[in-house]
């Protein structure tokens, strides 16, 4: 019997034990259930989840879920989400992080939300440009991607602005609200 060895990496247990990262404004960390209330605060506006596969959450037991939900793929090692806490006003105001990890291809999709009290000022892109910085770093991540329907120009903006590009339209990629909807494919490749 032939047997091939894989020539897979090591699976680093990188998301089993998520590090705080400390920008100027934000603190990168690992969510905790006690920050369904704020994750509720945002994440039940429309118009967060206008372009998310998801919709709003109709109660804070919802947001809870979504937590346990967050906390147990990173439990298992599986992806990684960030609660982005502003440091002034001590309140968690978005999530940010690596939703699918592909080992075997040294790549992750990366996935972010944000409280619309807070758009507009720059916070998403302070805070990917670290998550992006470790994912080259620290999962040894050759490709980073995200997911962006092409009508959300400021998530088209937050990407550019950190030096993703456009690499494909995927047709009709996705089912949500009752229609099959196309998905853009940005891209950054790692820098070294």
């Amino acid at each position: 019997m032939l047997v091939l060895m894989s020539t897979f990496p090591q699976i680093p247990e990188i998301f089993t034990n998520l590090p705080y990262i400390e920008t100027e404004r934000l603190l990168l960390r690992p969510l905790k259930l006690e920050d369904a209330d704020h994750i509720f605060d945002y994440a039940q506006r429309p118009e967060v989840m206008t372009y998310s596969l998801g919709y709003p959450h109709q109660s804070v037991m919802e947001s809870k879920k979504f937590v346990e939900s967050v906390l147990q793929s990173c439990r298992n090692n599986y992806s990684g989400l960030w609660a982005i806490e502003h440091m002034k006003d001590k309140r968690v105001i978005g999530t940010c992080g690596y939703e699918l990890w592909y080992v075997d291809h040294f790549r992750a999709e990366m996935g972010y939300s944000l409280s619309p009290s807070y758009w507009n000022n720059g916070y998403m892109t302070e805070a990917l440009k670290e998550i992006v910085a470790f994912g080259y770093e620290n999962i040894g991540l050759h490709k980073i991607e995200a997911m962006v329907h092409p009508f959300n120009l400021p998530s088209i903006r937050v990407l550019e602005k950190l030096g993703f590009h456009n690499e494909a339209r995927l047709c009709e990629h996705v089912y949500m609200r009752d229609q099959f909807v196309d998905i853009d494919l940005y891209v950054k490749l790692s820098p070294a």
